[in-house]
């Protein structure tokens, strides 16, 4: 009887073990413009990215990114272990750089929710930053959290430099 409890006990926890949802960041770095807003976002596509678009990797990898308009930098992510036809709400946080003042903007982070669909157990997604105005231009420190269920899952650092 002591056995059979024994055993049961590593069974649930070998089960709750392989249940585990995790985070892995599948790809990073600078990506050329275009590479993913070539046709309008459709929140309705199956993998929640673009729809009818086939993404291309990125064109350096690396995490030290140059200030430069129009430079389009991020990372691709999946979130595995979870129960498949579900849909999942994940937290994406943000820490940057102090913008300049020109963006009367006095905020370094910033944080929204987003569902993503699941299937086959996993979910994806690739957050980019392109950046669009003077002001963004700021060298420092930039990191990425992904979270889901309020456990942190992934982070991913980049630091910007002027060239």
């Amino acid at each position: 009887m002591k056995y059979c409890i024994i055993f049961f006990c590593l069974l649930i926890s070998s089960y709750s073990y392989s249940n585990q949802v995790t985070g892995e960041i599948t790809e990073y770095g600078i990506y050329k413009p275009g590479d993913f807003f070539d046709v309008k976002y459709n929140s309705k596509a199956p993998t929640n990215l673009i729809k009818g678009y086939e993404r291309t990797p990125p064109y350096k990898v690396t995490d030290l990114i140059p200030v430069e308009l129009g430079l389009t930098f991020g990372f691709c992510y999946s979130i595995s272990g979870i129960d498949n036809g579900n849909k999942i709400q994940i937290e994406w946080m943000v820490k940057h750089p102090k913008y300049k003042p020109s963006s009367k903007n006095n905020k370094t982070s910033y944080s929204y929710f987003k569902t993503l669909n699941v299937e086959n157990r996993v979910a994806s997604f690739c957050p980019i930053y392109t950046f669009e105005k003077d002001w963004e231009l700021v060298e420092g420190d930039w990191e990425f959290t992904v979270s889901y269920n309020s456990k942190a899952l992934l982070n991913k650092s980049f630091s910007t430099y002027k060239p």
